[in-house]
Parts: structure tokens; sequence; C-alpha cells
């Protein structure tokens, strides 16, 4: 494992990631640091208690950003663009029972159960 700052600089190689961090799934090569950017703003962009609950971020580029939550459910952020707005309205979507969260356009977020 290796740490990244908020700007997606990887800064030290860990043996044992530290406990409460989220785990970041990224691309290698010429899209890992802007991809590590984007997936560190919208996870510093979290309210805690969705933070706490994040199991891993995955990103195959800085537009295609998912999240593993604990329950078993699974927010599509799409690109770290509206990132706070997308941030404000994902505890109220989770309130729900829901299972499945399309934040891409967060004007028109999608739920599934």
């Amino acid at each position: 494992p290796v740490l990244v700052d908020r700007t997606g600089a990887e800064y030290r190689r860990v043996d044992h990631p530290p406990a409460g961090l989220p785990h970041f799934v990224l691309p290698t090569g010429v899209q890992q640091r802007p991809t590590a950017a984007a997936v560190a703003a919208v996870a510093g962009a979290l309210p805690a208690p969705i933070a706490r609950q994040v199991q891993s971020i995955t990103a195959l580029n800085p537009s295609r950003i998912t999240l593993v939550l604990s329950a078993d459910r699974l927010v599509e952020w799409g690109s770290a663009e509206q990132t706070e707005l997308k941030a404000h309205l994902l505890p109220a979507l989770l309130r729900r029972p829901v299972g499945y969260v399309d934040l891409t356009d967060p004007n028109q977020p999608i739920t599934r159960r």
C-alpha cells in the first residue's frame, strides 16, 4: 500500500494501511496521478458518517469514480466535478433502503434497492 495526499501525490509506502483511511483502487501509468487527485478530493469531501462507511474508492480515470460502502452499497460518483453537491446529497439518499446510488449527475440522482 502507498499513502497519497489530497493532491494524489504518493508520499509513503506502508506495510499495512492505517485504520480509518479508505482504500483507493487506481490505474497505473499516466492516469494514476490525476485519478488519485480526483479520488482524494472525493474522499476529503465526504461527511464523516459516510466516510466511515467507505470500504474502497475505485476509479478507472478521473471521470469514473465509484464508492463501495458497507452493507453492500455502491455509489457511482462519476467525476470529481460538483463533489461538494454530491457529498451534500449522499446522506439523504442513503437514508432510504438503497443498494445503488448514481450521482454522476447530481441534479438527477438515481437510486435502486
